[in-house]
């Protein structure tokens, strides 16, 4: 994946999507990158006391890809992951979180590597909010 990271007030996660989707596809076709799959939002950290998410906007690129500058080469490696598929506009994505977030608790399963959600159909392709798909893959890894 090549991303674009930074922490930033949990306020502005979605002016800094909308901000830097396009610049990064923008640095990946001027460095003669293609993207390939969905959009992915990544966040690291979600601290509702101060306030901040350390978050990256994020697309998979082809294995032996350069990060151009500006950007950053980031390799997510399988592992076992629970996943939830959210369908319909942004408003209902802490929600879909929280529901992940007490599965995990619940089965004793840990966070390991950031949470991703990948936008499978979303605002660039679909105008309908109502049939916006997002996927939330936080990988675990089962502490026995």
């Amino acid at each position: 994946m090549i991303v674009v990271r930074e922490t930033v007030s949990i306020a502005k996660n979605g002016p800094f999507m909308m901000e830097n989707f396009p610049k990064l596809y923008q640095m990946l076709g001027e460095a003669g990158v293609a993207p390939e799959g969905s959009r992915c939002g990544l966040y690291y950290m979600w601290d509702m006391e101060r306030g901040m998410t350390d978050m990256a906007v994020a697309t998979q690129v082809a294995e032996g890809s350069t990060a151009p500058e500006g950007t950053t080469l980031l390799e997510i490696v399988e592992a076992q992951a629970a996943t939830l598929t959210h369908t319909g506009g942004y408003s209902g994505m802490m929600g879909a979180h929280m529901a992940l977030s007490n599965y995990m608790e619940s089965e004793g399963l840990a966070l390991k590597g950031p949470a991703i959600e990948e936008y499978l159909v979303d605002m660039n392709s679909e105008a309908d909010f109502n049939k916006w798909i997002s996927c939330r893959k936080p990988f675990f890894y089962a502490f026995l």
